[in-house]
């Protein structure tokens, strides 16, 4: 459902309401977020999928380093492709803590 763009708090209630309430579900609100979580975890630290995508659709990649986090102050630099529908996707990204040549030959020596 998450993948749907559904949140997880309201699929959790869809299901309760399903099976007539939350003693019935077998498992927690809580034990959902953190599948969830675990989900979304693993697509991050495979690393594959951006790899893969690199190599279909790695005609046009972009990559931005204007993007700034204001916490830390860290240069965000996402590599991002356009697949064969002509969307955006995301195939990396990258955290530095400043924009020297050592980092960006680092970055793109990395990501190729």
């Amino acid at each position: 459902m998450t993948d749907a763009g559904i949140r997880t708090t309201d699929a959790f209630s869809f299901l309760a309401d399903e099976v007539g309430g939350v003693e019935n579900i077998g498992f927690t609100r809580r034990d959902a977020y953190i599948f969830i979580q675990r989900i979304k975890r693993a697509k991050i630290e495979l690393d594959g999928i951006g790899k893969i995508d690199y190599d279909c659709f790695g005609d046009v990649v972009i990559f931005d380093t204007s993007y700034r986090l204001n916490k830390y102050n860290l240069v965000c630099a996402p590599f991002i492709g356009v697949n064969n529908h002509w969307q955006n996707i995301l195939l990396g990204v990258v955290f530095l803590f400043e924009e020297t040549i050592e980092s960006f030959t680092w970055v793109f020596t990395t990501f190729v």
